[in-house]
């Protein structure tokens, strides 16, 4: 028996099917793209050199067939929307769902820091406390002040976002080491932490989808910061909130969404301030684009102080400003932790060396 025309006809439309299929999975591996939306680099297209790697091939290419194939971003997005909607989890176990739509940064220890359980031992706190003081003397036998900068972490503000089975119990390693330092040692820290909640939070303090702080918080530490120093140094005063312009918009970061590929389709209603000198008497220039991203501010007004500081991102927003109270200032991003040098001291002649690390990185122990 022959089959009939309507069954012709549906075995057409599912071979068609299929071939598209085919073509759309096929089209990625021939033309793979070249960027990702989720935070890391895509498997390279594998080459044949010698036998060696003829040995790993298949292994190589079936990564680069797993990362490119047609539709795949389209597929990954599609998995994460249900899994944030429906399952109201991640898609990616470096990204933790909150209430209300918040991201945090996600990690091994976080709920072992969140229970108070991954607390430091009486000797991490003296290893921290001879580090400090290393420093301290190595640079006050220069007549270099010494600051040590803790920004807090996205979940200390905002505790009431975290999902309702993480919340924070008992005592931080950040409260744990202030308050060790404070009553071992007369080396200066400034906690970030209470001038920013001071800031409150009629208007957001860290962005919705990203791990940073918006600039109103920025601002808060940046006002602690300039109060600290001018114990020592005829810094100034903080800049007033008049002498800034203050825009509204939607947040400049969201990495935390764009690790689950869906910074374009997650909401976010709030509007962040971003503040910008009005006047500003400092110019900024890059002098090393490289690893080390260095910024150099120079400010022919400012008193003749030279300040060196070693940073991460969250500075980002304190560099401008700080400009405008030092002729000279040095700012330093660099993926090496703990990154001070004589090389830099001799370089930038600081009278003042801030080093700022955020709060979940205080987990390294440093080594002098």
């Amino acid at each position: 028996m022959f089959p009939s025309a309507h069954h012709k006809r549906r075995s057409a439309i599912f071979c068609g099917m299929f071939f598209l299929l085919l073509c759309i999975g096929l089209s990625g591996l021939v033309h793979p793209s070249e960027t990702t939306q989720e935070n890391r680099a895509l498997a390279p297209r594998p080459a044949l050199a010698n036998d060696a790697t003829l040995l790993d091939y298949p292994r190589h290419f079936n990564d680069y067939a797993a990362d490119h194939f047609g539709g795949r971003s389209w597929l990954v997005l599609g998995l994460n929307i249900f899994k944030l909607r429906v399952l109201g989890i991640s898609g990616n176990p470096d990204v933790l769902v909150g209430r209300e739509g918040w991201l945090f940064l996600n990690d091994d220890l976080l709920e072992q820091d969140l229970a108070g359980q991954a607390q430091f031992t009486e000797e991490e706190l003296k290893q921290w406390q001879r580090y400090l003081e290393h420093r301290r003397d190595m640079l006050r036998r220069k007549n270099i002040d010494y600051l040590f900068m803790i920004v807090p972490d996205k979940h200390t503000i905002y505790p009431e976002h975290l999902p309702s089975s993480l919340q924070p119990e008992g005592q931080t390693r950040r409260e744990q080491l202030v308050r060790y330092v404070s009553e071992h040692s007369d080396v200066r820290i400034i906690d970030a932490t209470a001038s920013v909640l001071s800031a409150g939070k009629q208007q957001p303090l860290y962005f919705k989808h990203d791990t940073h702080w918006s600039d109103i918080a920025a601002y808060a530490a940046y006002g602690e910061l300039m109060r600290n120093l001018e114990k020592t140094v005829a810094a100034g005063a903080p800049l007033p909130p008049t002498a800034f312009d203050v825009h509204f918009g939607p947040a400049p970061l969201a990495v935390l969404s764009r690790f689950l590929g869906m910074e374009r389709v997650l909401p976010d209603e709030y509007e962040y301030a971003t503040l910008h000198v009005s006047k500003p008497a400092a110019t900024l220039t890059t002098v090393d684009p490289g690893q080390r991203e260095i910024l150099v501010s120079n400010n022919p007004q400012a008193p003749r102080i030279r300040l060196l500081a070693y940073r991460d991102s969250f500075f980002d927003s304190l560099v401008p400003w700080l400009g405008e109270h030092f002729s000279f200032a040095a700012f330093i991003r660099s993926a090496k932790e703990r990154p001070l040098s004589e090389a830099d001291l001799l370089r930038y002649r600081p009278n003042v060396v801030i080093e700022e690390i955020v709060e979940r990185k205080l987990r390294i122990l440093p080594v002098p």
